[in-house]
């Protein structure tokens, strides 16, 4: 899957990438701590908000909020998925070398175990309070929708949790800032009214 990204100042980034061949990868609890630290440390490193999130077994949802002007979804994305697939490589090859296989893919040179779908999945902008309700519903229900849990908090791996005000979850998530939201939607009105004239 191919990802258009588009690096704007004040939108919120609904993020989802799949593994590879829909492998169902996060029924592995390990393979979710692993991804959960990768993600924390990719939040410090490049001050994004974490609104919401989703690991189902084959993908992942994440909802966030870039905290520079100029950013990088790109590097964003490179900073979450690359130390995941490399720690979750060297975690398979002691604990699950058969599982490896499948991920093994030739390459110029050698073999290379491939963990994400190629491309960078799917990225959609949000800018305004109803797509990013609708947004944060759709990750958080996910679990439910796929039969998976009777409630979206009955989900380890998700946000819903947080939002519930569980406090034992495995990853917190940053308030979303609704004043930021209200203020980019109002700009982002303003210009295109502007370019209507």
């Amino acid at each position: 899957m191919r990802r258009k990204s588009f690096n704007l100042v004040g939108h919120t980034h609904f993020l989802t990438f799949s593994c590879y061949k829909r492998y169902q990868i996060f029924t592995d609890a390990s393979a979710c701590r692993l991804l959960a630290e990768s993600l924390h440390e990719a939040r410090l490193r490049l001050r994004f908000a974490l609104w919401s999130y989703v690991f189902m077994p084959d993908h992942v949802h994440l909802l966030l909020m870039p905290g520079e002007d100029k950013y990088s979804m790109a590097t964003i994305l490179k900073q979450i998925k690359g130390p995941f697939g490399k720690w979750l490589v060297e975690d398979w090859k002691a604990r699950h070398p058969h599982l490896l296989r499948r991920h093994a893919v030739a390459s110029g040179s050698g073999t290379v175990f491939r963990v994400w779908e190629r491309g960078g999945g799917f990225d959609r902008n949000l800018y305004t309070r109803e797509h990013i309700c609708r947004a944060v519903e759709y990750i958080e229900a996910n679990p439910v929708r796929k039969g998976l849990v009777v409630n979206p908090v009955d989900w380890l791996w998700s946000s819903a949790r947080a939002r519930a005000g569980v406090e034992d979850v495995p990853i917190h998530i940053d308030a979303i800032s609704w004043d930021e939201v209200e203020l980019q939607q109002t700009v982002d009105h303003s210009q295109k009214r502007g370019s209507d004239l």
